[in-house]
């Protein structure tokens, strides 16, 4: 049963991995693909913007991003590289950290798979910004998503609930199988028991018996009991016999001997009438 327990487990671990993370992976992909359309609906849209001189002009758009996702932070960059927009303005004027990025850049900044049952996942999402076919500036949106550690929790509780499942149906099947083995182990050792006390009238080894080797170990010992009774019916007829015998002969002695005794009495007698 433990053994069947190992397996199962290893084999539900295994298979719940590999289903995980190709789920995280097709999930992750999914949201950082909404993302980048999330970013390049940005840059359309702040196109026209990019070059006005009024600090507010992103404003609507970042409030609107901002009821979308869960956002981080947006950020609107010139194609020098400079922030002329962003959600914090304090970073208004700085260069972008780690300098211009390319047309589109990393979808998504992930932790590995266990990561993902963390609090809310960061991605990351970029899109130039074109005027005709110029690239002008590019917009960057960071934003959290709770889906994947949804999905992972969900997906471990369909994990745990199908391991229990199974790993009950294998201790029940485990349990039926060993069962299988042990009754018929046991009626043996409950026979050879018995025979070692002399009981050899023993009722419990079934005609059927048992399949594979402990079906023919059974019905070996069988074979063996019923020799032993054999022995024992004959020993006893033999010994039955052998009483009668001995009684007739004692019969029989007690006969000769009192001839004999006769015998010597009239011998005796007619030694005397000869004197």
């Amino acid at each position: 049963i433990i053994l069947l327990w190992v397996v199962t487990s290893f084999s539900l671990l295994g298979q719940t991995l590999a289903w995980l993370s190709s789920e995280i992976t097709e999930l992750e992909h999914r949201i950082g693909t909404e993302g980048t359309v999330l970013a390049q609906g940005l840059a359309n849209a702040c196109a026209p913007l990019i070059d006005e001189p009024a600090a507010d002009r992103f404003d609507y758009l970042i409030e609107r991003t901002a009821r979308t996702v869960d956002m981080v932070d947006v950020t609107f960059a010139d194609r020098r590289g400079h922030i002329v927009g962003h959600s914090d303005k304090a970073q208004v004027g700085h260069p972008v950290p780690g300098g211009p990025v390319g047309v589109f850049g990393t979808l998504r900044q992930t932790s590995g798979l266990f990561g993902a049952f963390g609090a809310g996942r960061l991605f990351r999402a970029t899109a130039p910004v074109l005027r005709g076919t110029t690239v002008i500036g590019f917009v960057v949106v960071r934003f959290r998503s709770e889906q994947v550690r949804d999905r992972a929790l969900a997906l471990v509780r369909t994990a745990l609930a199908a391991a229990t499942f199974w790993m009950l149906i294998g201790a029940v099947a485990g349990g039926l199988f060993v069962r299988r083995i042990t009754r018929p182990l046991g009626q043996l050792a409950d026979a050879a028991e018995a025979i070692s006390a002399d009981h050899l009238d023993v009722d419990f080894l079934p005609e059927g018996g048992a399949m594979g080797e402990v079906g023919v170990l059974q019905r070996s010992f069988r074979r063996l009991l019923e020799a032993l009774r054999l022995r024992r019916d004959e020993n006893q007829r033999l010994m039955t016999e052998l009483r009668g015998f001995n009684q007739t002969l004692r019969s029989r002695v007690q006969e000769v001997t009192a001839d004999l005794r006769e015998t010597s009495s009239h011998l005796e007698s007619i030694i005397g009438a000869m004197q």
